[in-house]
Order: C-alpha cells, then sequence, then structure tokens
C-alpha cells in the first residue's frame, strides 16, 4: 500500500474485501462456540477437521487457521451493524393509486414500516400528478449513519497506508550531532603538531591538559599563531604551561 492513491471504486472494493473478512471471522466465531482461543496464534483452537470443515464451506477461513482477524475491534466497530438491504429503495406510485403508500424504511421502535400518504401536485397540462414519499427524519438518520460508516473505512484505509509506508520505508541516515568544542581542540592540537609538537613530546602533553580547559582555548586561539613560526606556538605552549600548573 506504499503511494497508494485510492479511488472511489478502489475504496469501494476494499470496503468489500474488508466486510467479507468480517463476515468470514464472525461466522467462523459463531461455529466455534465452546472453543477457545490459541495462545500463540490467538485464533481459533480447533482440530484440524473442524477447520477443513470451515474452509470447504468458506474458502476465505483459510486466512485464520494461524492468525486472527486484524483489527478485531475496528472492523466489529465498523460492519457489525453494516447490512446490504433495500431499506433506501423506492417503487413510484402510479397517479392512480389511491390510499397510503408503505416505505419499507427499517425502524428501531416499529414493524420496519413507515407509512407516507401521497399528496398531489400539479403536473403538466394542469393535470395531478401522485407524489410516492417525501423524505423522513428516520431515513435522514440512516443515510448520516452509513457516510458516517464509510468515513471510519476511509480513516482505517488511510492509517493502513501509513503503517505499510513506515514498515517499507528506507531508514534514513543517521544525524551527526557535532560537538563545536571538540572541532575547536582537533584544530588546534593539529597547529601545534605542525609547529613540532609531535606525539610523545612535553609540548604536545602540554596543549593537550591545558586545551580542556575555555580560557586556554581561547588565549591560543586569539594570539594569532596561524602565520606564526613554530618555535612561537611552542615557546606560547612551554611558559603557559608554568602558569597552568601554578594555577591548579
Amino acid at each position: 500500500m506504499v503511494g497508494l492513491s485510492l479511488t472511489h471504486r478502489d475504496g469501494g472494493s476494499r470496503w468489500e474485501a474488508l466486510k467479507k473478512d468480517y463476515n468470514c471471522w464472525k461466522s467462523l466465531n459463531q461455529h466455534a462456540s465452546g472453543l477457545g482461543r490459541d495462545p500463540i496464534t490467538n485464533s481459533i483452537a480447533a482440530s484440524d477437521d473442524w477447520w477443513d470443515n470451515e474452509i470447504k464451506r468458506c474458502a476465505e477461513a483459510s486466512k485464520f487457521r494461524y492468525a486472527p482477524l486484524a483489527d478485531e475491534d475496528k472492523m466489529r466497530e465498523i460492519f457489525e451493524q453494516h447490512s446490504v438491504t433495500n431499506e433506501y429503495a423506492r417503487v413510484p406510485v402510479p397517479s392512480s393509486q389511491v390510499g397510503t403508500s408503505h416505505i419499507n424504511v427499517l425502524n428501531d421502535d416499529d414493524s420496519g414500516c413507515e407509512e407516507v400518504t401521497p399528496t398531489q401536485v400539479p403536473g403538466k397540462g394542469g393535470k395531478k400528478r401522485a407524489c410516492p414519499y417525501s423524505p423522513s427524519p428516520t431515513l435522514v438518520e440512516k443515510v448520516a449513519k452509513v457516510d458516517e460508516e464509510k468515513g471510519a473505512f476511509t480513516h482505517m484505509v488511510d492509517l493502513f497506508a501509513k503503517r505499510e509506508e513506515k514498515r517499507n520505508s528506507v531508514p534514513s541516515e543517521p544525524i551527526v550531532i557535532v560537538d563545536p568544542v571538540k572541532v575547536e581542540f582537533k584544530e588546534m592540537m593539529t597547529m601545534v603538531v605542525k609547529a613540532g609538537g609531535l606525539p610523545g613530546s612535553d609540548e604536545r602533553f602540554y596543549a593537550s591538559q591545558m586545551f580542556m580547559k575555555k580560557e586556554y582555548r581561547d588565549a591560543f586561539g586569539c594570539s594569532c599563531f596561524e602565520d606564526a613560526e613554530p618555535s612561537t606556538i611552542l615557546g606560547w605552549i612551554n611558559r603557559t604551561w608554568g602558569m597552568f600548573m601554578k594555577n591548579k
């Protein structure tokens, strides 16, 4: 899913695939009444015969034999109450029909049918025609709920895409933190070596001890030794070392 650009068709296909996985997993758990979860795979702890029968019943069940449904709680929240119905379908009512028409809208507090009385509206040529139904608060509420579920699905797909992108991304180069004190110390010791303070010499040792303190680094840096003679640099180190020892 790295670099995934979802179209409306892609989103619908992904929705149906996730819903199919959820329905299969839910069916497996209903058939697994009395069975527990495997402590290692966290899937249903059942015999090979039981799994063979379930896979024959639903081929998608094979993917859950050694692993449970991913993001099970989130999938339940999205798909548990979602089903494909004809609750929003409408059948045109002939203009000659008299009486009330019944619209099949699922309600939580009644039998599932809502009565709507057709109203007469003027048609072309002065004739009147029947208006088969009018929008109801129940319909508006259920459409809003479906939109909310699709929004939650889109958010979940985005999370999956970001997780896969992070998992497959190339690790960035490590950040190198430069210590300015170490850089300054190294530059000054390089000047001492060029002036003749070779490894093992007193001057090199003196400089390495003094340059650990900021005031001596500052004094050496302000002495304009870039173009100085080697003897001048080494003489400064020897004289300053005497002061350094007295101040210890």
